[in-house]
C-alpha cells in the first residue's frame, strides 16, 4: 500500500492525463512559485489579522484607560465643585450673619432713640401740662 502524497495544488500530477497540468519544467516552476506566493500571501493575511487584533486590543485598553481617567477627572471635578460650593455658602452665611448683626444693632439703636424721644416728649408734655396748671 502506497502512502497518499500530500500536494499543495488541487491538480493531479501531469502524468495522470490532466490536459491543464503544466507540461514543461518552466510551467511546473511557475506553478510552484505561484503556490509559494499564495502560501506567503495567506501568511501575510494571518499576520495582518493578528496585527489588527493586537491593534484593536491596544485601542480598547487605551479607551478603557481613557474612560477610567475621564471618570476620575469627573469625580475630582464634582468634589472640587462641592468644596467650592461649600466655601461660597460659608462665605454667604458669614456675610448674612454680619448683615443680620448690623441690622440688629441698627434696630436696637433706633429703638433706643425712639424710646428716648418718647421719654423726652412725654416729659415735655408733662412739664407743659404741669406748668400750665400752676
Amino acid at each position: 500500500a502506497r502512502a497518499p502524497s500530500v500536494m499543495l495544488s488541487s491538480r493531479p500530477p501531469a502524468d495522470e492525463g490532466d490536459e491543464d497540468a503544466p507540461s514543461s519544467p518552466e510551467d511546473k516552476e511557475l506553478l510552484r512559485d505561484f503556490e509559494r506566493a499564495m502560501r506567503l500571501k495567506m501568511g501575510d493575511d494571518e499576520i495582518k489579522a493578528r496585527e489588527q487584533q493586537t491593534l484593536d486590543n491596544v485601542v480598547n485598553r487605551g479607551q478603557q484607560k481613557l474612560d477610567k481617567l475621564q471618570s476620575e477627572m469627573d469625580a475630582e471635578f464634582e468634589q472640587m465643585r462641592a468644596e467650592q460650593a461649600a466655601r461660597i455658602k460659608a462665605k454667604a452665611d458669614e456675610m448674612a450673619a454680619a448683615m443680620k448683626a448690623k441690622l440688629d444693632e441698627t434696630e436696637a439703636k433706633l429703638r433706643r432713640e425712639v424710646e428716648q424721644k418718647s421719654r423726652v416728649g412725654t416729659a415735655a408734655a408733662g412739664a407743659a401740662a404741669g406748668g400750665g396748671a400752676a
